[in-house]
C-alpha cells in the first residue's frame, strides 16, 4: 500500500480484498487453485499485523459510499437554491429562510416535497407553503434526509405571450410580449429602419398587422402606413397596443417588380440566366458569362428580342444578329459589315443570346506520313478534296528503296487495303483515296525476303528470289509436313490480295514480302466398328418389328 502510493481518502478501510492463486507448496493441503481473502485495512496498519503477499497477488481496495445522506435541497423561487445540511430538527420554514426566503413570484397556495422512503422509492408530500410560513405544524413538518423541496414561480406557470414579425425587417421571428407593447416598440425590436439603403428597399405604403378575434379562431387583417408609423411614432393613431399571438408582415419593394433577367446560350463557358442592369451591352453579358468557351477566330450572335409592346399575337419575337470575333469586334450588324462599337449595342430585359461557332471555321486537319518518302511527318490538309497522292508528292515523292506495293494506310485505326505501287503509276485510279483528319501512311521499305507459316517442315522466313514459285518455297522450307492440307495452301500478297495453290493447275509466283501459308488437316474422328455394329443391328430389329405389326394387321 505505501508503495502504490497510500490510501485514498476515498477508501473503505472496514474490507479490501485479496485475489490469490494457491502457491505451490500449499496445494495439497488447499483443494482450491484461486480463491479469495478480505482483510480489514484498519488493522493493516497496527504494528502486530502480518499478510504475507505472493506472486500473482492482486489487491483491491474498496471505496467508501459516494451518497450524501445528511443534506436536503431546495430549488425553485428561492434566493439561494441548492443542498444544505440536515441538522437535528430542520423544518421546512427553517429550510426556506436558510436559503435565503422566497422570491417574489413565489406560488403561495402549493409548496412540494419528493421524499425517498427507506426502501428508496419516493413519493410527493404536498403543503401550503402560506401556511407553512406562518408556522403552521401540519405543513410546516420536519425534514428528512434526502428531502427535495420544491416551490413554485407563478411567472413560470403561467403561459408566456408573444408576438410575431416577418418579413422585410433585419431579424424576423417570435418576441415575449411585455405590458403596453406597441407596434413601433415590436419593429424597433426587429431591427427598426435606421439604415436608410434598407428602408428605401422597404414598401412603406402599407404593412398588415393579422390579429385573432376574440373568438381566437378567425384572424382579421388591420393595415396601416408604415411610413406614417416611422415618421411619428408617438403620435400616430396606427401605433397599437400589440396583443398575445399578433402577427406583423412588413413588405420589400421587390415584390412587385423582380430583377428582369438576360439569358445566353451556345459558345459560352458559363451559359445560364443573368441579372438585366441597366445600360448593359452585349460584351457586358458575355464577359460576365466567362467569354467564349471554343478556341475559334470569330462567332455568329442571334439575340432574340420579345416583341414589346405586342402588336399582333402572331409575332412572338424579333432577332437581331451580328457576328463577333474573339477579341469582341462587332461586324455584320443585322446586314450592315461596318464595324459598330459595344456601346451600341444595348440588351433589353428578356433578352435571349443565342452565340453559334462560325462554320467557315476549322482548325487543322492533320494527317501523317512515314516510312520511304524524303519528308515524312505530320501534315496539314490543304482542302477537303486532297489525295493520297498529293499527299506523297508534298512529301517529297518515295525513296528509291520503296516498297509500294506493300505499303500500309489506316482511317480511324482500321487498315485499308490500298496498291499504292498501282496509284503512283497512275494518280486517277481509284485507289486515289480523299485523305480525312487522322489518316496515317506507311511507305514500306523493300523487305528482301519472303515468308512461310504453318505446316511445312523449317518455317520461316526466306531471302526473295525473282522469279520463284510457291512449290519453290515449299521445297525450300523442308516440304510439307504429315498435318498439310494440300488442299488448302494460299499465298498472301503484299498488297492484301491472296491466291490459292493448286498443284497441278495453279502454282503462282511469289513476290517479295509475300506470305505462304499451309493449313493443318482437321481432325477426322476415327473409325468406331463396333459402334457401327450397334447400329446396324438396332435397325434391323425396328424393321423387323414393323414387318410383324403390318402381317398382324393383315391376318
Amino acid at each position: 500500500i505505501e508503495m502504490s502510493g497510500g490510501l485514498k481518502t476515498s477508501a473503505y478501510l472496514n474490507r479490501a480484498q485479496i485475489d490469490r492463486i494457491t502457491p505451490f507448496f500449499d496445494r495439497d493441503r488447499n483443494p482450491v487453485d484461486r480463491f479469495q481473502k478480505d482483510v480489514n485495512l484498519k488493522k493493516v496498519f497496527e504494528k502486530n499485523f502480518k499478510e504475507t503477499l505472493f506472486d500473482g497477488d492482486k489487491i483491491t481496495v474498496f471505496s467508501i459510499f459516494n451518497e450524501k445522506l445528511n443534506y436536503v435541497s431546495i430549488k425553485g423561487a428561492i434566493g439561494r437554491p441548492g443542498d444544505y445540511e440536515l441538522s437535528d430538527s430542520l423544518r421546512l420554514k427553517d429550510l426556506i429562510f436558510r436559503a435565503d426566503s422566497l422570491l417574489g413570484d413565489a406560488h403561495p397556495e402549493r409548496v412540494d416535497i419528493v421524499r425517498t422512503r427507506e426502501d428508496l422509492t419516493q413519493e410527493i408530500v404536498e403543503l401550503n407553503l402560506e401556511k407553512v410560513i406562518n408556522g403552521d405544524k401540519k405543513h410546516n413538518i420536519l425534514l428528512k434526509s434526502l428531502d427535495m423541496v420544491r416551490v413554485y414561480s407563478e411567472n413560470k406557470m403561467r403561459p408566456t405571450k408573444t408576438v410575431q414579425i416577418l418579413g422585410h425587417v433585419k431579424y424576423p421571428g417570435k418576441y415575449t410580449l411585455f405590458e403596453n407593447m406597441t407596434l413601433h416598440d415590436l419593429i424597433f425590436k426587429a431591427g427598426g429602419y435606421l439604415d436608410t439603403t434598407y428602408k428605401n428597399e422597404t414598401f412603406l405604403e402599407r404593412a398588415d398587422l393579422i390579429r385573432y378575434e376574440n373568438d381566437q379562431i378567425n384572424k382579421r387583417t388591420i393595415k396601416f402606413n408604415l411610413g406614417h408609423l416611422l415618421s411619428d411614432p408617438y403620435n400616430s393613431k396606427e401605433n397599437y397596443i400589440l396583443n398575445d399571438n399578433d402577427l406583423v408582415r412588413v413588405y420589400s419593394k421587390k415584390i412587385f417588380g423582380k430583377i428582369k433577367p438576360v439569358a445566353v446560350e451556345g459558345s459560352i463557358n458559363f451559359p445560364g440566366i443573368y441579372d438585366f442592369k441597366i445600360g448593359m451591352t452585349l460584351m457586358d453579358l458575355l464577359m460576365e458569362a466567362g467569354g467564349f468557351s471554343e478556341n475559334i477566330l470569330s462567332y455568329k450572335i442571334e439575340i432574340s428580342r420579345v416583341n414589346n409592346p405586342i402588336i399582333s399575337n402572331d409575332i412572338y419575337s424579333r432577332s437581331i444578329s451580328c457576328e463577333i470575333t474573339n477579341e469582341f469586334k462587332i461586324f455584320n450588324y443585322n446586314g450592315k459589315s461596318d464595324e459598330i462599337k459595344d456601346d451600341n449595342l444595348f440588351l433589353e430585359p428578356f433578352d435571349k443570346i443565342y452565340v453559334r461557332s462560325n462554320p467557315y471555321y476549322t482548325s487543322q486537319k492533320k494527317v501523317f506520313i512515314q516510312g520511304e518518302v524524303l519528308f515524312p511527318g505530320e501534315y496539314a490538309l490543304l482542302h477537303h478534296e486532297e489525295t493520297l497522292f498529293d499527299l506523297i508528292k508534298r512529301a517529297g515523292g518515295m525513296k528509291q528503296n520503296n516498297f509500294a506495293v506493300g505499303s500500309t494506310f489506316f482511317r480511324d485505326g482500321k487498315s485499308v487495303q490500298i496498291d499504292i505501287s498501282k496509284l503512283m503509276r497512275n494518280p486517277t485510279s481509284k485507289n486515289n483515296i480523299v485523305l480525312k483528319e487522322g489518316d496515317k501512311i506507311n511507305i514500306a521499305s523493300r523487305p528482301g525476303i519472303i515468308n512461310i507459316i504453318g505446316e511445312v517442315n523449317a518455317p520461316g522466313f526466306y531471302k526473295f528470289n525473282k522469279g520463284s514459285r510457291i512449290n519453290d518455297i515449299i521445297r525450300e522450307s523442308g516440304g510439307l509436313s504429315q498435318n498439310a492440307d494440300k488442299g488448302h495452301i494460299f499465298i498472301i500478297y503484299p498488297n492484301g490480295k491472296s491466291k490459292k495453290y493448286r498443284r497441278l493447275f495453279s502454282n503462282p509466283r511469289v513476290t517479295e514480302g509475300s506470305i505462304i501459308q499451309v493449313l493443318r488437316k482437321k481432325e477426322e474422328k476415327p473409325f468406331d466398328q463396333t459402334e457401327y455394329l450397334k447400329e446396324i443391328t438396332s435397325i434391323f430389329a425396328n424393321l423387323a418389328q414393323v414387318i410383324s405389326l403390318i402381317l398382324i394387321a393383315k391376318s
